[in-house]
């Protein structure tokens, strides 16, 4: 019966890793409030209980004892950020280079890409000064594959200034260029008959609706005010008043 009853715990504990850490550490302790949160959880997972669900936790634990003895052995691997990637748009992108790139670690039997922050980055560009930590950069979008989905084509892309040193990101011509192009490719994107990728688009924002709205809304506001910090605002937007939130969402 102790036996069954901490492989009850065991999975319960592995189907929550979020509260793993809090629960193991509070065992540890060995006092009653542990006990009785142990106890919580075998109640709610005992009823649960059959012989195939038994036999996949096993088998889903031996993976994650895998992977942590994994973990543990030495491994090596690569710290540079996708800024850094080859481009031929002034910039590294998530395009075809960053798979070519997962590909030759793979060849070359590295076992990690520690890249750096991904978020929008503002004054200095900085990928520790993000706008957002959901929200991803703009500049590392790929404009071949906007190509491919016919959300713009080659000739846009002609004569643009991306900068003229391929060995480092020129950011204030990147900024000067690379925001026009998009916001054309999303007026493309208003008008194009991709009924796929506007179901993807319509299904990315409902998923990622809890920051998405507040994000954009700040984002737009920004601009709006010509790049001015937060609290630099109007009084009644600073302090997200209902009605001049209201008034924005409606005019931007």
């Amino acid at each position: 019966k102790n036996l069954k009853n901490f492989l009850f715990f065991t999975q319960k504990c592995w189907q929550n890793i979020e509260e793993k850490e809090r629960i193991v550490q509070n065992i540890l302790k060995n006092n009653k409030k542990s006990r009785k949160m142990v106890a919580s959880i075998l109640e709610l997972s005992y009823n649960q209980i059959n012989a195939n669900v038994f036999v996949k936790w096993m088998q889903n634990l031996t993976e994650k004892f895998i992977e942590v003895k994994k973990m543990k052995e030495r491994q090596s691997g690569v710290l540079m950020h996708i800024s850094s990637l080859p481009g031929k748009y002034g910039i590294g992108t998530l395009g075809r280079e960053a798979f070519n790139f997962v590909d030759f670690l793979k060849k070359s039997n590295q076992k990690l890409w520690q890249i750096f922050p991904l978020g929008p980055t503002g004054y200095g560009d900085s990928p520790y000064q993000c706008f957002s930590s959901f929200a991803g950069n703009p500049y590392l979008i790929d404009f071949d594959l906007l190509i491919e989905q016919n959300l713009l084509s080659g000739n846009d892309l002609e004569n643009i200034n991306f900068g003229e040193n391929e060995e480092f990101v020129d950011y204030g011509a990147i900024y000067n260029s690379k925001y026009p192009l998009l916001r054309k490719a999303y007026e493309n994107y208003k008008v194009n008959q991709n009924d796929q990728l506007r179901e993807k688009f319509e299904e990315f924002k409902v998923k990622n609706a809890e920051w998405l709205n507040d994000y954009s809304l700040y984002i737009s506001l920004k601009n709006h005010f010509g790049g001015l910090s937060w609290n630099e605002w109007q009084e009644d937007i600073k302090n997200r008043e209902p009605q001049a939130m209201e008034r924005y969402r409606n005019e931007l």
